[in-house]
């Protein structure tokens, strides 16, 4: 008896259905981890940036960054944060771009000038 013909077990309706209710089931938890994920990143990223942590030296923002051996760039840093006092942090941010135009001039570079003032967030506000 040659039948070309493939046999199957015999699948009850009952149990299609099960199948189709744990398939159903799957999509809906990988549905709702992909909604998490998605809130997840979006609250993320609507964190303000003085909770990202602290400040970070880098070219961008740094005047002569380029001019500062890996050593100095992390003293800076260290010595940035440590500010409490806007006079204090004034001075050492003047005194710092002097160093730093100075090296520029020696070196025969131009300095690029940091995109933010670092001691502003000192600033006396007088509400005193």
């Amino acid at each position: 008896m040659a039948s070309s013909t493939i046999h199957r077990p015999f699948v009850s309706v009952a149990h299609r259905n099960r199948m189709s209710e744990v398939q159903g089931s799957e999509i809906v938890m990988q549905t709702g981890c992909i909604r998490l994920l998605v809130i997840a990143l979006l609250a993320g990223s609507a964190v303000p940036a003085w909770a990202r942590g602290p400040w970070r030296a880098s070219g961008a923002n740094t005047s002569g960054w380029a001019l500062m051996t890996p050593e100095e760039r992390i003293a800076h840093q260290a010595r940035v944060r440590s500010f409490t006092d806007y006079d204090a942090c004034e001075a050492y941010r003047s005194q710092h771009h002097a160093l730093m135009a100075e090296r520029a001039q020696q070196q025969g570079v131009s300095l690029n000038h940091g995109a933010r003032d670092f001691c502003a967030h000192l600033r006396p506000t007088g509400k005193d």
